[in-house]
């Protein structure tokens, strides 16, 4: 028989060995950390700034390689240099809004709230989810976009209301990029977003 005393050290070698095994580490300043990458330096969804952690933070260095990872078309400086700028775009799409939810949905990658908790561990509250079908959709994510060939990860929202027969779509984005650049990164996404509404 198992006392309480042996069970509980166990579970405590267990759980190390599973650290171990798996590559986590806690850093000094208190963060976890996965081959390197800080998972719980949490950054603002909209702007890209420090939630959890500071500059002085001893860890500061990993947590900001895990946002260039995020962010692989920047250089550091660049990274630490260039504000998130908010762009937006609109469309009418001649086909009705629950065919266009579904297209836009899968292109884009957006999840629905249970998708999202099924897959994810936590929600760093830069998700958005409503739907009223046949009426109107609301999502917003972090999700990929290609852009003159480098591909960036940063969230996108998008609201589709039924106009008769048509869908209207409003995009909102949130990205690294120059003042001048703006207008075509909002273009490209409007762009993506005609060619699977036809």
């Amino acid at each position: 028989m198992i006392t309480m005393k042996k069970e509980s050290q166990f579970k405590i070698v267990l759980l190390i060995n599973l650290m171990l095994l798996t590559g986590c580490m806690t850093g000094k300043d208190g963060h976890t950390y996965i081959d390197g990458h800080c998972v719980t330096c949490l950054n603002n969804p909209v702007t890209g700034e420090a939630y959890n952690y500071t500059q002085k933070s001893p860890d500061y260095a990993l947590a900001k390689d895990y946002r260039r990872v995020q962010d692989e078309h920047l250089t550091a400086g660049e990274l630490d240099n260039t504000p998130h700028l908010e762009g937006q775009t609109s469309l009418s799409a001649h086909i009705d809004i629950d065919t266009a939810y579904t297209r836009i949905k899968r292109e884009f990658g957006f999840l629905t709230r249970k998708e999202w908790e099924q897959n994810y561990l936590y929600d760093d509250g830069g998700i958005l989810y409503e739907a009223l079908p046949s009426v109107s959709y609301h999502m917003r994510f972090n999700v990929p976009h290609r852009y003159k060939g480098v591909t960036r990860t940063h969230y996108i929202e998008t609201t589709l209301h039924k106009n008769g027969r048509k869908t209207d779509l409003t995009f909102k984005f949130w990205v690294q990029v120059s003042k001048g650049s703006l207008n075509q990164y909002a273009y490209s996404i409007k762009k993506r977003a005609a060619h699977v509404l036809r």
